[in-house]
């Protein structure tokens, strides 16, 4: 299968799937860093809540971050931000963070 019939799978399997009410990239970082906030209301007015698709295309979306990411997300958030990370993988390279966090623990049996 090619990259571009790769990315169409991903599009049919996450279509018109949204953030709504998970947690957002930017909560992750300060879930990693801070401890979240009482409601979330600060973080979440720095993530836009864009579609995936959106994020996946922004220059500015951190991919690979150096705090938060895939740990850090609700279930969710990480079925949302999941199709973003692809779609830039397979345009831009291997994201070594998003190969971690769908490795299997092997305490828990799955990492997230």
């Amino acid at each position: 299968m090619d990259r571009e019939a790769i990315l169409a799978e991903i599009r049919s399997a996450f279509e018109g799937f949204t953030r709504d009410g998970g947690m957002s990239w930017s909560e992750a970082i300060l879930a990693n860093v801070y401890g979240p906030d009482d409601d979330g209301v600060e973080s979440r007015w720095q993530d836009d809540g864009k579609d995936w698709e959106a994020v996946a295309s922004d220059p500015e979306w951190p991919a690979e971050p150096k705090k938060g990411g895939f740990s850090f997300l609700d279930a969710t958030g990480y079925r949302y931000y999941l199709p973003a990370a692809m779609t830039v993988a397979l345009n831009d390279g291997p994201c070594e963070y998003l190969g971690y966090s769908l490795q299997p623990s092997k305490e828990e049996g799955v990492r997230n």
